[in-house]
């Protein structure tokens, strides 16, 4: 259908240069288009139509072919390393290798993971009888108290965020009274819809936002992410008409942007960084924006160094090309208010 409508927009800029043209012009143009249908005529005299017909749906099927291959989500120069790669695989001698150093890494890895839970009971199936109450607690308290790092004395970055005992107990309180509910049916626990407005508001409020801004609560920061890239995505198909929507990020954005652009099937470019400052190469990040952009990405801070992006330059660039741009805090955000 689509290469229907471009036959049918060549035919009408041809019909309009006609038209615009002077009679003389006209009758040229004609002649040429003539001695051309001759030439081909005389060079094709004597091939029978079934080849003919044949050669042209061939031709027809071979460029589509063509086309799909060159033009798809994934770059060619991407796909054709992973070709090779999957090739030089094959090899006898380096699929050996390969299978060597993959178990020696799994072997690595269950030795580190499980080091802690030697001494815990492996339960691979229901227990014949329940627990009871004092059971269950004490078996949850015993796999609790495996830990493999001192969490306590907070030296683990991004994964606990607080150690006081009198917060650790309100926390629990009130993740107690919560536990039972479900923010997926407001209309059955109006509270918690309340509760979740609250916090975008405090948050926007946070970041200089007024009550025009909104948003919403998640799980995690990737989930996060996804909705917002698919909102950015969504956003370019539909109102801008971009097929092939893609993001521009720094090499240094969280590795969230990459599962968004693979579950949603977006392209995503990344510009490097400024070696001293860590920060994005403002330059780089210029020449990566095509007509395929459709968002671009800033850190405050960045997750695997802590700096900012510049943020405001990359907000200018995204008012010059019309282009949204989204700033992750992930880590750390709510400190650089």
């Amino acid at each position: 259908m689509e290469n229907v409508f471009s036959l049918f927009a060549l035919t009408s800029v041809i019909a309009t240069i006609l038209t615009l043209t002077s009679p003389m012009a006209h009758t040229e143009i004609l002649e040429v288009i003539s001695k051309v249908r001759n030439v081909a005529n005389e060079g094709l005299k004597g091939i029978e139509p079934v080849l003919l017909v044949s050669a042209s749906v061939a031709a027809s099927i071979g460029a589509l072919w063509l086309l799909d291959v060159i033009y798809q989500d994934e770059p060619l120069t991407s796909r054709t390393k992973r070709f090779i790669f999957t090739l030089v695989k094959k090899i006898p001698q380096v699929k050996a290798k390969i299978k060597e150093e993959t178990m020696k890494a799994k072997e690595s890895i269950e030795e580190e993971m499980n080091a802690c839970c030697k001494e815990l009971p492996q339960r691979l199936s229901l227990p014949e009888e329940g627990l009871g109450t004092e059971g269950a607690i004490a078996e949850a308290t015993k796999y609790l108290k495996v830990i493999g790092y001192d969490w306590e004395k907070g030296c683990l970055s991004g994964t606990v965020y607080n150690h006081s005992e009198e917060l650790s107990k309100l926390a629990e309180k009130v993740y107690g009274l919560s536990a039972y509910s479900n923010p997926l049916h407001p209309d059955v626990f109006p509270g918690l819809r309340n509760i979740e407005a609250e916090i975008v508001q405090m948050v926007a409020r946070l970041f200089n936002g007024t009550n025009e801004a909104c948003g919403t609560v998640t799980s995690c920061g990737t989930e996060s992410l996804v909705l917002a890239c698919k909102a950015f995505r969504d956003y370019a198909m539909h109102v801008k008409g971009i097929r092939r929507p893609e993001m521009v990020i720094p090499v240094t954005a969280h590795a969230g942007f990459d599962k968004a652009a693979e579950l949603l099937r977006m392209g995503i470019k990344k510009v490097p960084v400024d070696p001293a400052t860590m920060q994005c190469n403002m330059r780089a990040m210029r020449r990566a924006i095509s007509r395929n952009t459709c968002m671009l990405v800033a850190s405050a801070p960045t997750f695997p160094h802590g700096c900012i992006d510049p943020v405001q330059e990359i907000a200018q660039l995204g008012l010059k090309y019309d282009i949204p741009v989204h700033v992750d805090a992930c880590l750390g955000g709510f400190l650089i208010p």
